[in-house]
């Protein structure tokens, strides 16, 4: 199909420009291969665009991701060894450096050595810290901390499970 349109060009001349529209249409009567040969060809042109432009829009995403990630993955470690009730454990705090408040770790009982992440926030308010424990997405237990300071040599808290039902004392010391 081919559209005839005349409209006034911007250069103020007085005679009219004759456009001409062509609109590609797919038959399968017109060709050999049953598509309209003219089509694929611009449809090869647009796809290579389209390629090139995704491929670049790809390697700035991951420049952006990386320079991201690599800025909140600096972390001061800092390690210990304790007890959670009569089971022994060593506990690892991470300290993000780019994540205000933010306190996150791992603990593992030294006879099953299975680590077990916990993370959470501080309360400014009371300063109080609860960290929740996850095994497999699932949170099972939690910790409170008061005046959780890394330069102590001693922190001293509680474990509980997430219902409340059962406490444990919790004392760790730093591992120089």
């Amino acid at each position: 199909m081919t559209f005839r349109k005349k409209f006034q060009t911007d250069n103020h001349s007085t005679k009219p420009t004759t456009v001409r529209l062509t609109i590609l249409k797919w038959s399968r009567k017109h060709s050999k291969n049953g598509r309209n040969r003219k089509a694929i060809r611009v449809g090869k042109k647009n796809k290579n665009k389209m390629k090139k432009t995704l491929t670049l829009l790809a390697i700035c995403l991951s420049i952006f991701i990386s320079k991201n990630l690599s800025a909140q993955t600096q972390s001061v470690e800092y390690e210990y060894t304790g007890t959670i009730g009569n089971n022994s454990v060593k506990v690892t705090f991470l300290e993000l450096e780019q994540m205000y408040n933010w306190l996150q770790g791992y603990y593992l009982y030294t006879k099953y050595n299975k680590k077990i992440e916990f993370r959470g926030e501080e309360d400014v308010f009371d300063g109080k810290e609860k960290l929740t424990e996850s095994v497999d997405g699932k949170n099972t237990g939690y910790f409170i901390f008061y005046d959780l300071d890394y330069s102590k040599t001693k922190i001293i808290g509680k474990w509980y499970t997430m219902d409340g039902s059962k406490s444990y004392d919790v004392v760790l010391n730093k591992v120089n």
